[in-house]
């Protein structure tokens, strides 16, 4: 009998190994993403300045306390509450929170998010600073702050017009979505990977023991000779 016969049954029927998989090298191009770079340049800025122009207009919120006491004060109080609200919500957008561009997706357009951004920008220069009655000292220094912070989110709003006319908006939204997707065909391949070897541990388990009951001594079979050899009753 030859060996390939005795080998037990699993270790005949074992499945080929697969073949590793390999990742597309990285192409010369691809290391220069110049228009990568560009978008998250231009989104860290937008980040940044919303960020700003919020903090600018908390702190014009609350030191200017004695615009209370007027229509008028009370008016660009409540401004500056909404613009801070606003300046907020353009910061979880310029993050890219799937959350707040589903509830909002008009501003997916870069042009209307570059509107937005320069509205809340002219906002910042004109509604953020605090009232005369603030300290002068203080004063001063919140309206370079705001001026600053609200000319850093028109440049943002500028450029996002800008984009979107040319459609590199557009080209960002579908580099994303296969992002994405991307990463989501390598999870789901991460899984398989994981089950497969689950399998392959099951299968082996099952094949060893299969091998142990072929290789096991019949014992029965001495037990079946006797009965055979064995005289019957009308033999004598």
């Amino acid at each position: 009998m030859s060996q390939q016969e005795t080998a037990p049954a699993a270790q005949r029927a074992a499945p080929a190994a697969p073949q590793e998989y390999e990742p597309t090298p990285t192409r010369p191009w691809e290391q220069r993403d110049c228009l990568g770079r560009f978008f998250k340049l231009l989104s860290l800025a937008s980040l940044v300045g919303a960020a700003v122009c919020a903090v600018a207009f908390i702190v014009g919120l609350l030191s200017s306390t004695s615009e209370w006491s007027s229509p008028r004060g009370i008016s660009r109080q409540a401004l500056r509450a909404f613009s801070a609200v606003l300046a907020v919500g353009l910061v979880l957008v310029a993050g890219e929170y799937r959350a707040v561009l589903s509830m909002a997706p008009i501003l997916n357009v870069w042009v209307f998010r570059g509107i937005g951004q320069i509205i809340l920008g002219l906002m910042t220069v004109e509604i953020a600073p605090p009232s005369p009655a603030t300290n002068k000292a203080l004063r001063g220094g919140l309206t370079i702050f705001s001026s600053v912070a609200g000319l850093v989110l028109l440049a943002c709003g500028c450029l996002h017009i800008l984009a979107g006319v040319s459609c590199l908006g557009v080209i960002k939204s579908r580099r994303d979505d296969a992002s994405r997707q991307r990463a989501r065909i390598e999870r789901e391949y991460d899984a398989l990977r994981r089950r497969e070897a689950q399998l392959r541990e099951e299968l082996a388990g099952m094949g060893g023991a299969l091998s142990q009951s072929a290789d096991a001594p019949n014992l029965h079979a001495p037990l079946a000779a006797g009965a055979r050899s064995a005289p019957g009753p009308g033999s004598v």
